[in-house]
């Protein structure tokens, strides 16, 4: 039988210009985000005297006389510090955008150096750490070992720039290495670029593809070596990837490799990856396949392999290393780019690609991550079918989300993900099956009306769901619901993330994005004390609370279930304030950071 009353064309028009406003506002935020210059990221707010807030706190805290600060030093940047009379304390300067290039464990650093001026040369009084694409963990490392102090107070502008670098920070050596190669790079704008990885390949090594090798020498081309034999007889040449390619970061930071080439007629007779920042799993995935990964670049000459596109799809990723496979590939290309052509010196590409034309050839069937696809595809038959009310097609799905898509994958979509491709682009290669899911996610709750993401994509999701239906949730019983205040109270929780992750985006780090979510956990090694809270303290509280953290907490699964098309989407609600107060500020940020 049918429904006897009419539709409502005003109804419907309504729905579809309010929803369109949603959409709008959404984009909005997302074009503000990615409109920010990276120059005015790494000095938001600054005044005339080219200091942003965070960096006059800190000269105040290491020249603590200080009272005002004057013009900028035309040559050098430098910016003065004056006392209360007028009388100069001293200097200071950032390291951005000098070191902008500079890549630690994920990213660069902005340092600020402080210098006191006394009856010789002006010395070193401190560094501070302003900003840092670095994980929160690493950093905190780095500042709790004081090694840059260490290394640097008391030092005069000369001898900072020529330092050596800091002893080993356990944990984070290549964070505390690039925070130090930032200030001799701000300091001496002609220092080079320091190899972050110090040993040279060892003789036993080359002798896996130059089995009568007996001595590795520096060729005259940087970032070459010569393969000998015993009477000093050249056997070939081996190109290495570092320092060309230490920006290029894999799953959590850059490898070296050697391209070996023979001497007859130079060409790439194999691959030896060698020490590496990553994920050690993955890299020895790498190693282990000798006769693929490993054979990649067989036959090629020097050219050949410079010419290659990054994402031309003539190669296949190791499985379960893609990110550190396609890491290695980028990099030995860059490196023999540099290797033609060593005064260009390309800059090293990120998790990015360089251009649209790139992005999608990434696209290609070729490179489709096909379990992410099968993943959605399935996510929306049990979604939308009468399969999701069989008990065992539930509990069989919730097993797969946690074990493959959470355990095995760990990818889940949260607010630092998404603001970190808003900055910096999708990076199709490397995480080409989050694109696919953030694709799912934010467009099947418009389409739909319902949000296919947080019911049946989310393993953190599911793991509430089994607690819910499962032992815990059954012994347990009976479970409550948040009463009405504290409901409307926590109602405010993810706006007020949003708002943090809005501050962090627009170079005002209140709190990492990443911390505010518990979805890195899934990767437990990696994630930081603060996500590792949320994580646990939201599934305690699903055990008492159904869908606890999905229900009051999720800033992502808040905004998802903001964009789904739904019965009250003719109406404006106190949400869409929300979401213009949330439009608003991100607008004005905007405007400060510009």
């Amino acid at each position: 039988m049918s429904d006897p009353t009419p539709p409502n064309p005003s109804r419907a028009w309504r729905r579809r210009v309010l929803h369109a406003v949603r959409l709008g506002l959404f984009a909005t935020v997302v074009g503000l985000i990615a409109s920010v210059p990276a120059e005015s990221i790494e000095n938001p707010a600054g005044d005339g005297d080219g200091l942003p807030p965070a960096a006059r706190t800190a000269a105040t805290r290491l020249l603590p006389d200080a009272a005002s600060f004057g013009e900028p030093d035309a040559a050098t940047g430098a910016v003065p510090v004056l006392d209360a009379a007028g009388e100069r304390l001293g200097f200071v300067l950032k390291t951005m955008p000098a070191s902008r290039r500079i890549v630690g464990f994920s990213g660069p650093s902005d340092l600020l150096i402080a210098f006191e001026e006394g009856d010789g040369d002006a010395t070193v009084r401190g560094v501070s750490i302003l900003r840092s694409g670095d994980t929160d963990e690493h950093v905190a490392a780095v500042r709790e070992a004081d090694v840059l102090n260490g290394r640097f107070v008391g030092q005069t502008w000369s001898e900072a720039a020529s330092t050596p670098p800091p002893d080993a920070v356990s944990g984070a050596t290549l964070t505390a290495r690039a925070m130090w190669q930032s200030i001799r790079v701000r300091l001496d704008g002609d220092a080079p670029i320091v190899p972050r990885f110090e040993e040279v390949l060892t003789v036993e090594k080359a002798q896996s593809l130059f089995p009568d090798a007996a001595a590795i020498t520096p060729a005259e081309e940087v970032g070459r070596f010569t393969v000998t034999n015993a009477a000093g007889e050249p056997l070939g040449s081996l190109l290495r990837t570092s320092p060309a390619a230490d920006g290029v970061i894999g799953y959590q930071g850059p490898t070296e490799a050697f391209v070996a080439f023979n001497e007859e007629d130079q060409k790439a007779v194999g691959l030896i990856v060698d020490d590496s920042f990553d994920n050690e799993p993955y890299v020895t995935y790498l190693r282990e396949d000798e006769w693929g990964f490993l054979r990649l670049f067989d036959g090629m000459t020097v050219e050949e392999l410079a010419n290659r596109g990054p994402a031309d799809g003539s190669y296949d990723a190791v499985s379960g290393a893609t990110m550190t496979s396609l890491a290695v590939v980028d990099g030995a290309i860059l490196a023999a780019k540099t290797d033609l052509a060593p005064e260009e010196s390309p800059a090293a590409p990120q998790t990015t690609d360089d251009a649209p034309a790139a992005a999608w050839n990434a696209l290609s069937w070729r490179h489709v991550d096909w379990g992410m696809l099968a993943l959605i595809a399935g996510a929306v038959v049990v979604g939308f079918t009468r399969l999701r009310g069989f008990k065992a097609v539930r509990w069989a799905w919730l097993a797969l989300l946690i074990g493959y898509l959470g355990v095995w994958r760990g990818d889940l979509l949260s607010q630092a993900m998404w603001v970190g491709w808003a900055e910096h682009g999708v990076p199709w290669r490397t995480a080409g099956g989050l694109a696919l899911l953030s694709a799912a996610a934010l467009s099947l709750p418009v389409a739909t009306k319902r949000n296919v993401y947080c019911t049946h994509l989310c393993p953190h999701g599911a793991v509430q769901q089994a607690f819910v239906g499962g032992v815990f949730g059954e012994r347990l019983k009976p479970r409550r619901s948040v009463g009405r205040g504290a409901r409307r109270a926590l109602a405010f929780l993810p706006p007020a993330l949003l708002a943090l992750v809005l501050l962090a985006a627009f170079g005002f780090p209140l709190v990492a994005p990443v911390a505010l979510e518990p979805f890195d956990a899934w990767h437990w090694s990696l994630a930081g004390l603060a996500t590792k809270t949320i994580f646990v303290v939201g599934l305690i509280a699903a055990l008492f609370i159904p869908m606890a953290y999905c229900r009051h907490g999720c800033p992502t699964g808040a905004l998802l279930e903001y964009l789904r098309a739904n019965a009250r989407s003719d109406r404006w609600t106190g949400r869409d304030w929300v979401a213009v107060g949330l439009t608003a500020f991100a607008a004005g940020l905007r405007v400060i950071v510009y």
